[in-house]
């Protein structure tokens, strides 16, 4: 094939077609962004474009021929607002839409008014000149993130583009008045190869760009996938009513100390605490304010507990639980006597003669060293009987498992 006019057109619009394909497939993989159809439409008027220029040699078909490079032009427009939106930005149709009548109007009134190739070319150039250079700031100002590189490289593209539309203009300044094609003919052969080249290389940029985004938006979900994740286990070890761990999450934790205690035969102690006359308290003020009640008794809680490996949970109803990893009885019964000391200085009040002043809670307290034989089961079930002997025994009280 020799490097005629039309051999050279025919070759820049197969790479056209080329990209037209390249992006196409890319847009029916991921619709997620309009850009890519976008730069599909521009890309194909471009290809229309250029098939169209050899029809100039073919005296019948002149008059379609002469709105290839109006045809080509539009392409690039469709690119840029492709680049605006997928950059997040909302293209200027209306500044964009005056732009390309002027260039119209202009180019048309160089063909049918006055036959002159030379301001035809530079009208030409300057438009595609201004409009890469559009495409290029874009890309500067707006290509940031996980697309940093990739939109500098097209940027650098389109800047180049620009460039040599301006050298082509410069150059069609020097030709004759009224010159034809012949008076051209080595600069319309490096014409048809520059944008041949160029436009595979925005359009491998365009993919890359393209990908990157896709990514990041799969890595993004995959985060909020987790995050969602991550909340819906906490809620399901988490009380909704007071915020503290709830029963399951005290069990698990429970395991998880004995195991880790064992080795060691190290202190453990869990302290059980229940509201005293909760249910009366519910009966006379109602359920609002019992909700209200365990609120802050469980706000309460939390903030006394604050070394890391303790754990403050609500145990079930109006009854809660601690778990002291490392704490012997004499921290343990520190702790409990305070516990019960700032529940009695909340004040709570109860209504009625018949019930005490203010709300109290008791406590059930086991300490053992973990050991072999030791399950968690068991010193449950110790603390759990220390505070059932606390109420027997007056409430508002702390007692020891095992002590008379």
């Amino acid at each position: 094939m020799s490097l005629d006019i039309p051999s050279l057109a025919l070759m820049q619009g197969l790479m056209f077609a080329t990209q037209v394909l390249v992006l196409g497939l890319q847009y029916a993989l991921n619709r997620s962004y309009k850009a890519p159809g976008q730069w599909v439409a521009g890309a194909a008027l471009m290809a229309l474009g250029v098939i169209l220029m050899p029809l100039v040699m073919v005296k019948s078909l002149q008059l379609l021929a002469l709105f290839s490079n109006p045809l080509y032009v539009l392409g690039l427009f469709f690119i840029h607002v492709g680049i605006v939106s997928f950059l997040g930005g909302r293209p200027s149709i209306a500044f964009l839409a005056a732009l390309y009548s002027a260039f119209l109007l202009a180019y048309l009134g160089l063909i049918f008014v006055d036959f002159d190739l030379g301001p035809r070319t530079v009208v030409l150039n300057a438009v595609m000149a201004v409009v890469s250079l559009m495409i290029a700031r874009d890309l500067f100002v707006r290509g940031r993130g996980d697309i940093y590189g990739s939109a500098r490289f097209v940027a650098i593209v389109f800047l180049v583009n620009a460039g040599l539309s301006l050298f082509r203009g410069f150059d069609a300044l020097g030709l004759p008045a009224h010159s034809g094609y012949e008076a051209q003919a080595g600069m319309l052969r490096f014409a048809f190869v520059y944008p041949a080249v160029l436009s595979t290389l925005w359009t491998f940029g365009f993919v890359i760009m393209l990908n990157q985004r896709l990514n990041e938006k799969v890595a993004e979900l995959a985060r909020q996938l987790e995050r969602e994740r991550n909340a819906a286990l906490q809620d399901s070890v988490t009380d909704s009513l007071t915020g503290l761990p709830n029963r399951r999450r005290f069990d698990e934790t429970l395991a998880t100390e004995f195991r880790r205690l064992r080795r060691n035969h190290a202190w453990l102690s869990v302290i059980m605490a229940d509201i005293d006359l909760f249910k009366d308290f519910n009966d006379a003020h109602g359920h609002p304010a019992g909700d209200e009640c365990l609120r802050r008794i469980g706000g309460l809680f939390a903030s006394l507990v604050g070394r890391a490996p303790d754990l403050a949970a609500r145990y079930g109803g109006e009854e809660f639980a601690f778990i002291l990893p490392e704490t012997d009885l004499e921290g343990a019964l520190i702790l409990a006597e305070r516990i019960r000391a700032a529940v009695e200085g909340l004040a709570i009040p109860y209504a009625g003669s018949a019930l005490p002043l203010r709300v109290t809670v008791s406590l059930g307290l086991a300490s053992q060293a973990i050991t072999e034989t030791e399950t968690q089961e068991r010193i449950v079930r110790l603390a759990d009987e220390a505070l059932y002997k606390a109420k027997r025994a007056g409430r508002n009280r702390v007692e020891v498992a095992g002590s008379s």
